[in-house]
């Protein structure tokens, strides 16, 4: 009987460790996977339920553009931070919401403080994408995020930005509690760049208060506050121009492979604005309903400008290689080319 009994305790015993490292080992499992989720949604945004079509990250080496709105009942506060790593400036654009703007997608003119509730009020909301393309369109540069602020703060933009290079976590307070495409590491990079400008390495403009606006006449003969896009061009292309791509001067050609007319030409303004040098503007008779990039004699690996350029205009060739059958795109002599499909048309002109 005393044998029996002992086997039977072995055999409990050994039933018992196994038990536990079943138990161990399915703990362990779900730590990884929480630990693993944590990792993927370090590259998501921080708010998953603001569409704003954006299909790329900041990797914190070129220049970062980011639309920070106070969207209150009565009032809408909309500024502009740019930020340059490589000389760690930034540039604050204060725009007044009374500012008139054309809009994308064939909206007309309309305020700026008016904007974002336009956009909210379709039938599938798209009041933050709407903003950062009219936003996009107006200064003629990307906006790679957005932060929807929709507290009572009662501080505008600048006022923001200028407490955040003093206290970072006031900033990471802020990000954290409105809505925005950032993802978290974004937003770390961002709190780490901002805290780093000084006070002389800080340019800020006030459109209401600039040169840059003028007296619009609208069709029904009332007078707005209007912008002069010469003016506004000449400051971008001092202040906000992305050293990198200067400094690289590399070649650019952009061709409409649409029957659309006029996108090239938008597009050629971004490119200048961004700094870069545009030496051709065509179109091609193979139409391509998707926009892609090619290169020759270009490092793509290095060259900034071919990232930056690529990330707004093609993220998807960031992944793949891009090629081309469109013999005048083959033959062009210029470093990069960008080839304008249907899918730029439908972001931009059509709702």
């Amino acid at each position: 009987m005393g044998s029996k009994k002992k086997v039977t305790n072995v055999k409990s015993t050994k039933q018992l460790k196994l038990a536990f490292l079943a138990l161990g080992l399915l703990i362990l499992l779900i730590l990884l996977a929480k630990f693993a989720s944590f990792l993927i949604g370090l590259n998501k945004p921080i708010s998953a339920n603001l569409k704003t079509d954006r299909e790329y990250s900041w990797d914190g080496k070129t220049s970062f553009n980011i639309a920070i709105a106070s969207i209150g009942y009565n009032v809408t506060d909309i500024s502009i931070l740019n930020y340059h790593p490589q000389e760690k400036k930034a540039v604050i654009l204060h725009i007044a919401d009374q500012t008139y703007l054309d809009l994308p997608k064939g909206y007309g003119l309309w305020k700026v403080g008016s904007i974002y509730k336009l956009g909210q009020e379709e039938p599938k909301p798209i009041g933050a994408l709407l903003l950062k393309l009219s936003l996009s369109k107006l200064l003629g540069l990307p906006i790679d995020g957005i932060i929807i602020d929709q507290s009572k703060n009662k501080k505008n933009s600048e006022e923001l930005i200028n407490e955040w290079r003093k206290n970072s976590l006031a900033m990471a307070l802020f990000i954290y509690s409105s809505q925005t495409d950032l993802t978290p590491i974004e937003g770390f990079r961002l709190l780490g760049a901002v805290s780093q400008v000084r006070g002389d390495k800080l340019t800020s403009l006030d459109f209401e208060k600039s040169s840059v606006t003028e007296s619009k006449l609208l069709p029904d003969s009332s007078r707005v506050l209007g912008i002069d896009n010469v003016k506004l061009d000449t400051f971008i292309r001092n202040y906000m121009s992305d050293s990198s791509v200067i400094d690289e001067g590399v070649s650019v050609a952009i061709y409409n492979a649409t029957t659309r007319s006029g996108m090239a030409q938008d597009v050629a303004r971004v490119i200048a604005n961004l700094g870069g040098n545009v030496v051709t503007i065509s179109s091609v008779d193979n139409l391509s309903p998707t926009t892609y990039i090619t290169t020759a004699n270009l490092n793509k690996q290095k060259s900034i400008s071919y990232r930056r350029i690529t990330e707004v205009f093609a993220p998807n060739c960031l992944k793949i290689n891009c090629q081309t059958n469109d013999p005048k795109v083959a033959n062009s002599r210029a470093q990069i080319n960008i080839v304008l499909g249907e899918d730029y048309y439908l972001t931009w002109y059509k709702r």
